[in-house]
């Protein structure tokens, strides 16, 4: 296209977007769908329009409910899938580039969270959970939905290669995790000290493919690894550590636990 050309399709689109009122996001949803974008324009558009108006994802969601009407009665199934796309492209924002949820992001979280389906929408995906877990830390997960959540947590972080990032998501949450935890640890010490025995295995597993498969020297990588880790570590050792987890860790760490003891302050 001439530069005129792509000028006047720039304000064709504009006009109707501007002109579309709610009916926008539906609209630019769908060309994202049809160009297959990597950058999904849409949550742009939401993520403006949150921000300079707040009062605007309330109306939308009211907006979603009324369209899932039929006949007088709410289609709940059509409620939950017209709200995931919107939980779809908050996860991708932090799973991908790396950031903690910001204000914008948790507000819209938040008047998900109120509507009457929240439970059955967050439980549709093991992603929306930790983004709910990180919006609401004190949130009340049974004990089989924080193994299955963990689980897909690790599942997540060994997806990483050696040496890149961690999302910060990942890491946050485990520590949310944790931190519930401790406030939990005497009310079922057997599960605690269950969940605290896949994750220091997990670690362990780690450290082990990054010093003999990073291809650097093994402070380095150990080093690589605190910097990735670190922080979940340091919050298992905030819990009440019992003898046999202590034991399990260095059992399970082998040689490697001496070398992570001099990058960590431990006193077992």
């Amino acid at each position: 296209l001439t530069h005129a050309e792509e000028f006047k399709a720039l304000k064709s689109w504009t006009a109707c977007i501007a002109e579309a009122g709610l009916n926008a996001f539906h609209i630019q949803d769908e060309i994202d769908k049809i160009f297959d974008l990597s950058y999904p324009f849409t949550q742009f558009l939401m993520r403006f329009m949150a921000k300079v108006d707040s009062d605007f994802f309330p109306e939308y969601l009211a907006k979603i409910e009324r369209d899932c009407m039929f006949e007088g009665t709410r289609h709940e199934s059509s409620l939950i899938a017209n709200s995931i796309p919107i939980l779809n492209f908050i996860w991708e924002s932090y799973y991908n580039f790396n950031k903690l949820i910001n204000k914008i992001d948790k507000e819209i979280i938040k008047a998900l969270m109120t509507m009457d389906i929240s439970d059955k929408l967050f439980k549709t995906d093991s992603n929306f959970q930790i983004l709910r877990i990180m919006v609401e830390p004190g949130y009340n997960i049974s004990e089989i939905e924080t193994t299955s959540i963990l689980s897909h947590i690790l599942e997540l972080m060994g997806d990483q290669d050696e040496e890149s990032y961690m999302p910060k998501i990942l890491s946050n949450a485990i520590k949310i995790i944790l931190k519930n935890r401790i406030l939990n640890f005497d009310k079922n010490k057997e599960f605690s000290e269950h969940l605290v025995e896949i994750l220091i295995k997990f670690l362990g597993i780690r450290l082990e493919n990054m010093i003999w498969g990073g291809g650097h020297d093994e402070d380095t990588m150990t080093g690589w690894f605190i910097e990735k880790y670190g922080e979940i570590c340091e919050s298992i050792l905030e819990l009440p550590l019992t003898e046999n987890l202590k034991q399990i860790w260095k059992k399970n760490w082998g040689k490697n636990w001496n070398r992570f003891k001099d990058f960590i302050k431990i006193d077992f």
